[in-house]
């Protein structure tokens, strides 16, 4: 025999009762106008006492339904009001940081983690120092100096779309 799990709606459910026991209050001064006391699992309640106890439970139900539709309310107001802070703490944040530094911890006193000064290692520093030497070699690349001795003559031959230019496969240095 296989059982299969269903899900049951909470909301529902809840509407349920309270319409259940509405039902209920209304069937009593309905149908059981003339019947006072009622004698339910061996206790005795009046007619008042046993409507009263119904009414009660209804308007429980009615509070939790006005406190929830006002946290709603409450909760859509605050997204709202951070949604236009947001962008406001942002601009401050940038009004702070030209104020005092980014780096300054004055920006703690308002909020804000001020901007880590990064430290590199030593020992990266040299690397990356032998790394970009080798890749100059490797490339071939000089300095601004070098760059500017560097004087090539250009010859234009011509072909049959127009002028080609061309440079000559070396190029000659200044001394």
């Amino acid at each position: 025999m296989s059982t299969t799990t269903t899900t049951i709606n909470v909301t529902a459910q809840k509407a349920t009762v309270a319409a259940l026991l509405a039902a209920l209050v209304k069937g009593i001064n309905t149908e059981l106008a003339g019947v006072d006391p009622f004698l339910l699992d061996g206790t005795h309640f009046t007619r008042t006492e046993l409507l009263a106890r119904f009414q009660a439970a209804l308007d429980a139900f009615a509070s939790v339904k006005s406190a929830r539709t006002a946290l709603l309310q409450a909760v859509a107001k605050q997204k709202a009001a951070l949604a236009q802070a947001r962008p406001l703490r942002a601009g401050m944040k940038r009004f702070l940081q030209i104020q005092f530094g980014p780096s300054n911890p004055k920006l703690q006193e308002f909020g804000f983690t001020p901007a880590r000064i990064p430290s590199t290692p030593v020992k990266t520093k040299a690397q990356a120092k032998v790394k970009s030497a080798a890749t100059r070699v490797a490339r071939g690349t000089r300095g601004k100096k070098q760059k500017a001795e560097i004087k090539g003559n250009v010859i234009a031959t011509p072909s049959q779309g127009g002028v080609t230019v061309k440079a000559p496969p070396t190029p000659t240095t200044a001394s």
